[in-house]
């Protein structure tokens, strides 16, 4: 038993670290010390989704920032 709690501990200590805020990782935290582990699932699969999302808006700006910075090689070629 004490080893599947130090488990549910070393968890938890990792919320922060995949960027839960902290009302968020106290209701994660608190539903895997309840042993609600489909809670604590369902939460954690909704951050992964806006770590997703955020992903692909940081990938798209990237893309932005490429094509101008072609642009910008293509108008310093033409000079």
């Amino acid at each position: 038993m004490a080893a599947g709690m130090a488990e549910r501990e070393e968890l938890i200590t990792l919320l922060a670290a995949v960027g839960c805020a902290e009302d968020e990782a106290r209701r994660i935290g608190a539903c895997i010390r309840a042993g609600e582990l489909d809670a604590a699932r369902r939460l954690l699969r909704r951050r992964r989704h806006v770590l997703l999302a955020d992903l692909h808006q940081s990938q798209q700006q990237i893309d932005c920032l490429d094509f101008m910075v072609y642009q910008i090689d293509r108008l310093q070629n033409h000079i």
